[in-house]
């Protein structure tokens, strides 16, 4: 009973900061589209798609770090985790300094192929990334470390001051640019947060002089980085069948309509972000713990998926029967005409929330045979979006046939392996 209070406390703590942030966010991405319009505002949502598909390394990071963190904690070996997030930290300086070497080349090309008249929008999107690749490191300490508190803090700041320094810079005229621009010092504001509220908890033990030159360190990197390409490409298959629908229209369709794209699936994406924002992210440190003393935790799991569809089922229904009013008051009068996309966009977001909850599930476990339907239905999305996009609604129609394909996939053969291994519990 004091373990079920415990983590519904967790659950709460985390909801309410998981709902402040999406808060700020849709605040900074609504005064966006009323302040620049569908034009300039497909600008910025086509950029971040591809600033969320090409920083994948920020979830894996974060993912690896929490599940290494939990694993060191649950089997007393907490000692050596000042070296594992030492080493993380500079690991990650040397990976965002070498992607933003690579955008800087290829940001000509980038900026015609998303039909953007500067390269100075991709540039900026470039240098977000070094502070967003290495923020996940201490974040990932926290969630491993069940900090929830903290990493709710960490993630509301983001979010808030994106608002906070880049609605200034719009109203004075920067445009485009300016909104870029206050997303840049957001994560680094955070990122010094973050620091400074890791080294005030309990979670990484002072460094002791007796420590310093023992060869026995269960820091294994090579077992990490073979942890870590996994996680990668299962991050990287989510973000692609979630994220790559807007780059395309943006590419197919009109700037305009691209906006009007980019504002449904916005508000669309509440009932995939609240959720994940909370369910997986919870359910995660848990379920690695277990796996780290070899105990059950399959009733966790669907427990889990219940909660999921749940709360993205509610913000579904709610869409289908309110939808031109959502619009209106989210964006205003001039992008109603993205309201009969909003119901569509939050059954394509019951299926993929539950997919990531099978995702993180095995991820805990270190089962990684769902990978193949996952990058199989990546490609398939990719492949059917270039061949039926003659309406945005029909690029729709594909997320939720991708999503409700690939859920049923990875369920069923998850099932089947543990009744023919006789673990089946619920």
């Amino acid at each position: 009973m004091k373990r079920f209070s415990a983590t519904s406390a967790q659950g709460a703590v985390l909801l309410a900061a998981t709902l402040s942030t999406g808060l700020f966010n849709y605040l900074f991405n609504m005064g966006m589209g009323r302040l620049l319009g569908p034009t300039d505002y497909s600008v910025i949502s086509s950029l971040f798609s591809f600033f969320l598909i090409i920083s994948i390394t920020i979830g894996t990071v974060q993912t690896v770090v929490a599940k290494y963190v939990a694993d060191f904690i649950a089997t007393g070996q907490s000692i050596w985790l000042h070296r594992l997030l030492s080493g993380s930290l500079k690991r990650m300086v040397i990976i965002s300094a070498a992607i933003l070497l690579i955008l800087f080349s290829a940001s000509p090309f980038l900026s015609r192929y998303l039909q953007i008249p500067s390269v100075i929008p991709v540039i900026l999107v470039s240098l977000i990334l070094v502070p967003s690749i290495v923020l996940p490191v201490t974040r990932g300490a926290l969630q491993g470390g069940e900090k929830f508190l903290e990493l709710g803090l960490v993630g509301f700041s983001e979010a808030f001051l994106r608002c906070v320094f880049g609605f200034p810079l719009v109203l004075a005229g920067l445009g485009v640019i300016g909104g870029l621009t206050g997303v840049l010092a957001a994560p680094v504001v955070s990122l010094i947060l973050s620091i400074w509220l890791l080294k005030r908890s309990s979670i990484v033990p002072a460094v002791q002089d007796s420590l310093a030159d023992s060869r026995d360190n269960p820091v294994r990197w090579g077992e990490i980085y073979r942890y870590a390409c996994p996680v990668l490409l299962t991050l990287l298959c989510f973000t692609v069948l979630t994220n790559s629908d807007l780059i395309f229209v943006k590419h197919f369709f009109s700037s305009e309509t691209a906006g009007y794209y980019s504002a449904a699936e916005i508000v669309g994406k509440i009932a995939l972000f609240i959720p994940v924002g909370v369910v997986p992210i919870l359910m995660f440190p848990k379920t690695s713990a277990q796996h780290a003393l070899q105990k059950d935790s399959t009733s966790l799991l669907y427990k889990s998926l219940l909660a999921t569809f749940i709360m993205s089922g509610i913000l579904t229904v709610v869409y289908f029967y309110m939808d031109w009013l959502i619009i209106i008051l989210l964006y205003g009068q001039k992008f109603l005409a993205s309201s009969h996309l909003l119901g569509l966009f939050g059954v394509a977001m019951i299926f993929y929330s539950m997919v990531s909850v099978l995702v993180y599930y095995y991820l805990s476990q270190r089962q990684f045979g769902f990978l193949y339907w996952l990058a199989a239905g990546a490609v398939a999305q990719i492949i059917l979006i270039q061949l039926f996009h003659r309406t945005p609604a029909q690029v729709i129609c594909v997320m939720i046939a991708c999503g409700f394909g690939l859920f049923l996939a990875i369920l069923l053969s998850g099932v089947k392996k543990h009744i023919s291994a006789g673990e089946i519990r619920i």
